[in-house]
């Protein structure tokens, strides 16, 4: 328990200065939180079955290409 507050408290710090400093910081972020999410989600799906290394590559642009375009 005490491991998840420090972690909130840590986002929170990192978070609010990227939030303060604008829009692109804070695009870039949100951008490399989501290829994170990819990459934990993808590690997961490794474990069940192989995943080519072209579906990972086309998986990363899709997702890059999502956020930026909804931003």
């Amino acid at each position: 328990m005490k491991k998840r507050i420090i972690s909130a408290i840590v986002m929170i710090l990192v978070a609010l200065p990227l939030i303060v400093m604008g829009e692109i910081p804070f695009k870039i972020a949100i951008i490399l939180l989501a290829l994170a999410s990819v990459y934990e989600f993808m590690k997961a799906k490794k474990k069940e079955k192989e995943i080519t290394s072209i579906v990972r590559f086309l998986v990363y642009i899709f997702t890059m290409a999502i956020i930026l375009i909804l931003n």
